[in-house]
């Protein structure tokens, strides 16, 4: 599976050139230049990869950064900032509003590509957690003491898509008890309605999970995954880098 990458900057001929380098390394790469139009993006598609240009019209890198982490699919997607000011409050402001890296203009093939490598343990890590494994098992969603009962059709570490005799309403922040079909494995939850299909189905991202609720989840979906995706063979635990 190529690795999903979206490109956000005012300037088309950074754009064609962030792609043209993430294309040439096996990347699913695209790009937008209207602000505006990345914010309603960001929401509804989940990448594995963000770029965003901290300096752009309508929207800015801060602001558009602050709104993918406050909600979403990607709120734990690595994020690259691009930018000419390396004013270390400026960095101090981007890291702490969720930033993993720099890349600073003007840059260079081999800057680029150093930001690319340093990023892919995260996104090994982040793709994983979206993983879905197909499995039926019981469930509920319940919202403010209104309880619907149904089944999963698929789970992953970030969330499951599920069945029952009625929606709630997309947005709509619900709890979530999942019965995994052994003595006492329950998972508790608090999610979100993602998604609704006319069947009566809805994608559930998964806001919070304890820790020992997360344990018992990855515990049971690892065996499930037939096969696996291999991490890449530069992958090291990330940490916060500059290019």
């Amino acid at each position: 599976m190529k690795t999903k990458v979206l490109i956000v900057d005012d300037d088309r001929q950074t754009c064609e050139m962030i792609q043209a380098v993430l294309a040439s390394a096996g990347m699913e790469a695209s790009y937008v230049t209207d602000s505006r139009v990345a914010a309603v993006r960001l929401h509804a598609e989940k990448l594995d990869l963000l770029f965003l240009d901290l300096h752009m019209p309508a929207h800015g890198g801060f602001e558009l950064l602050q709104s993918v982490r406050s909600k979403g699919m990607n709120r734990k997607t690595p994020v690259v900032m691009i930018t000419g000011d390396q004013d270390p409050k400026v960095l101090a402001r981007g890291f702490e509003a969720g930033a993993n890296y720099f890349l600073f203009k003007p840059f260079e093939l081999n800057r680029l590509m150093r930001v690319v490598r340093a990023s892919e343990a995260s996104v090994y890590r982040e793709r994983r957690r979206y993983q879905r494994v197909a499995v039926s098992r019981r469930a509920a969603i319940i919202h403010r003491g209104d309880r619907i009962d149904g089944a999963t059709i698929d789970v992953s570490l970030g969330g499951m898509m599920f069945h029952g005799d009625r929606l709630f309403e997309l947005g709509t922040q619900v709890d979530v008890e999942l019965n995994l079909g052994i003595a006492g494995a329950r998972v508790h939850a608090t999610g979100r309605v993602a998604r609704t299909l006319e069947d009566r189905s809805m994608g559930i991202e998964f806001l919070h999970l304890g820790a020992r609720d997360s344990e018992k989840l990855q515990e049971f979906l690892l065996p499930l995954v037939l096969e696996p995706e291999e991490p890449p063979a530069s992958a090291r635990p990330a940490q916060k880098a500059r290019a």
